[in-house]
């Protein structure tokens, strides 16, 4: 069932306001005039979207940060390059790297194995087709363990939600796994948001920033943002509540089926150094993990960085902690010092907060570490095959 679907219900009345559209049949001569609403200005440039389902009008695939690929991997998001002309905003854009499961795309055929590109940083936008302007705006965070998922899920359609609850609704990509949360000290540069490892955190603060810019293009009123996410997309709302960088750009959170969290960078340095060995090993450049450890003890940062930055996303991934990524760092800067700590004390972005779960988080866990870890496949039967239970 469609997540996005379900928090019609609600949504609109914590985001502001609820209106039901009546959908209009116009004639092909209206149809002219009413079709160059498709076309929109933002700061990067022009991009035309298309009608979609529900009444409602959708931008897919905006870039909303530049690629962070070569140099710009493990670095803070840049915003996106100008482009010239008018950009079609017609299509999704590709999901995260990752490894496949139904999380991400439901192809069967790419479970276990690599998918997307680090080439992800791209947002979604629908609207009511009306005239409507000043609406609330909802800003969606896909869940996944901070591994797996991407706003290109079926799950994540936001037109029906757009249409009932009168808003303009967001999903947003981040980078996942460990090309997201990275710590470790061969990769420091000196400056505080790129040495911070926290670039999943960094991404929707960009998200965010964009739609400080460009959401009136879209009828959205920047100054009633609501940030919302589901298993890690709640871990990482919780993250935007910790940031002092996220402070004022937005304004309500709802947050289900996630637990803030925060670690010093030696947890993120362990992590990578595991990545490392298993690179090492990956490479041919050690025989087993324990070696590639020795190893890695006699090599200097350049040598580190090199390996780093010399793997594939796919070994990235491939070697990323399972089933949730350690993150978010608390480094000062984009996560406050205090982490867990200083947010009981009250020291986070305060705002309105609605928390609550989804009805079978617990169990997916539960099963996960009580009962042996199924397989993409076969999680993709019991989904496929197996009745759903009414709601």
């Amino acid at each position: 069932m469609n997540i996005l679907l379900n928090l019609a219900n609600f949504a609109g009345a914590f985001a502001g306001t609820v209106v039901l559209c009546v959908g209009l049949v116009l004639p092909s001569s209206a149809f002219a005039l009413y079709n160059q609403s498709l076309t929109r200005g933002l700061d990067a440039g022009q991009i035309y979207g298309k009608v979609d389902t529900n009444n409602t009008h959708a931008f897919l695939g905006i870039p909303f940060a530049q690629p962070p690929v070569g140099n710009l991997r493990w670095q803070a998001p840049l915003p996106p390059l100008p482009w010239s002309g008018s950009r079609a905003a017609t299509s999704l854009a590709n999901m995260c790297a990752q490894i496949g499961s139904f999380f991400g795309e439901p192809d069967p055929t790419t479970f276990d194995q690599p998918v997307g590109s680090e080439d992800c940083l791209y947002l979604n936008v629908w609207r009511p087709n009306s005239s409507a302007e000043n609406l609330p705006v909802f800003f969606w965070v896909h869940g996944g363990s901070n591994v797996k998922g991407s706003a290109k899920e079926p799950l994540y359609n936001g037109a029906y939600l757009a249409n009932k609850a009168n808003m303009v609704v967001v999903t947003v990509q981040y980078r996942l796994g460990m090309l997201g949360f990275l710590n470790h000290p061969a990769l420091k540069t000196g400056d505080a948001r790129d040495d911070s490892g926290n670039y999943t955190t960094l991404d929707l603060v960009r998200g965010l920033d964009w739609v400080k810019t460009n959401i009136a293009a879209f009828g959205g009123n920047p100054a009633q943002v609501t940030v919302a996410g589901q298993s890690a997309g709640c871990i990482n709302t919780w993250g935007l509540l910790q940031s002092p960088l996220a402070k004022d750009k937005f304004h309500r959170a709802l947050c289900m089926s996630g637990i803030p969290n925060a670690y010093p960078a030696a947890v993120g340095t362990l992590a990578s150094d595991s990545l490392i060995d298993q690179l090492l090993v990956d490479t041919g450049r050690a025989s087993t993990v324990a070696q590639a450890g020795l190893q890695r003890l006699t090599m200097g940062s350049a040598e580190i960085s090199a390996v780093l930055r010399g793997a594939t996303a796919a070994q990235v991934m491939k070697f990323t902690p399972s089933p949730v990524v350690p993150g978010h760092f608390t480094d000062g800067t984009v996560i406050r010092g205090g982490g867990l700590v200083a947010l009981v004390a009250g020291n986070y972005n305060k705002m309105p907060l609605m928390v609550g779960s989804t009805r079978d988080e617990g169990s997916y866990f539960a099963y996960l570490f009580g009962m042996g870890k199924p397989t993409p496949q076969e999680y993709w039967q019991l989904a496929t095959i197996t009745p759903l239970r009414a709601a």
